[in-house]
């Protein structure tokens, strides 16, 4: 039997090209497929879905409860449980390639939790669907980073599979600069303070322990901008420019007064450019991390001369 769940992405600006489909093939006879759909309470848009799609062998018995489900009648519990656990499997990988996805190609915008309005289905032909609705799992929050205009390439969607099977996760430091991004308009202390404490934890995974437990303002005057990069533009290593390291010290100044001083936050545009500089800082670190495909998401004015 095939079983799938279903996920309206909300708040996503990403561009899936001609085929309109995305289609990331895991393990375990697992796939995840982003993809655009009619929207049913506007016939005239589309919607943005993730669905996560698996074929599992069962018994007879089961096979035969589905069929008595399919004809109105009840699902008896051993298959319920079968179902609820398969539905409950498949979920992780969608947060995984969700979150890789927005990792490897810089999809800073959208709920913090990607996924609303679920439904849940089984298919006896992985063709025909019989869904129900499943509980909603969301959150609305603000937008505006830039996205990628292109279209996913194939590129990509394999680099995200070799992410999600390799189960290697967005950092830490990078997970909190989105949170930081998000609630940069309704809370700008928060947003600050994540903002700049994602900076830190990732200097500090840069440099190793050698840090030991000294504030980032010292290691940063002893350590920055890190260790030796073997990635070049022109033949010139790439490096954190001056002007990062400008905005990146205003940001802990301004931090350290909200947090000590009851300061105001920064105004939306100061915090907009010490945000975006963090996040710059955060590609130039992943680069270091061996994730050669950062490269794509940095600006010229982010590395040194």
């Amino acid at each position: 039997m095939h079983f799938k769940l279903r996920y309206v992405m909300e708040g996503f600006n990403l561009e899936l090209g001609q085929q309109e489909i995305l289609k990331f093939s895991l393990e375990d006879s697992v796939a995840v497929h982003i993809l655009r759909l009619v929207d049913e309470t506007n016939p005239s848009g589309t919607k943005l879905v993730c669905n996560g799609i698996c074929e599992r062998n069962v018994d007879s018995s089961v096979r035969e409860s589905f069929q008595r489900f399919s004809a109105g009648g009840p699902l008896d519990a051993a298959s319920q449980a079968l179902y609820g656990q398969i539905l409950s499997d498949l979920y992780p990988y969608m947060e995984k390639v969700v979150s890789a996805l927005r990792w490897r190609y810089s999809l800073m915008d959208g709920p913090l939790r990607p996924f609303r309005d679920g439904r849940e289905g089984y298919s006896f032909d992985g063709v025909e669907w019989r869904e129900n609705p499943r509980r909603l799992a969301s959150i609305a929050m603000l937008f505006g980073h830039p996205y990628p205009k292109a279209p996913v390439a194939e590129k990509v969607i394999q680099e995200v599979i070799e992410l999600v099977k390799q189960d290697v996760y967005e950092p830490l430091e990078r997970q909190l600069f989105r949170e930081a991004w998000n609630l940069r308009g309704q809370y700008p202390k928060a947003s600050l303070v994540i903002g700049v404490a994602a900076a830190e934890i990732g200097f500090r995974s840069l440099i190793g322990p050698i840090g030991g437990r000294k504030g980032i303002s010292t290691l940063l005057a002893k350590y920055w901008p890190g260790p030796p990069s073997k990635y070049t533009i022109q033949g010139r290593e790439i490096k954190p420019s001056m002007s990062i390291l400008r905005v990146l010290k205003e940001g802990i100044q301004k931090r350290n007064a909200v947090i000590h001083e009851g300061a105001l936050a920064p105004g939306e545009d100061d915090l907009r450019e010490i945000l975006y500089n963090i996040g710059q800082l955060l590609w130039i670190w992943d680069l270091h991390a061996g994730h050669a495909w950062a490269l794509e998401h940095l600006s010229a004015n982010s590395v040194s001369k």
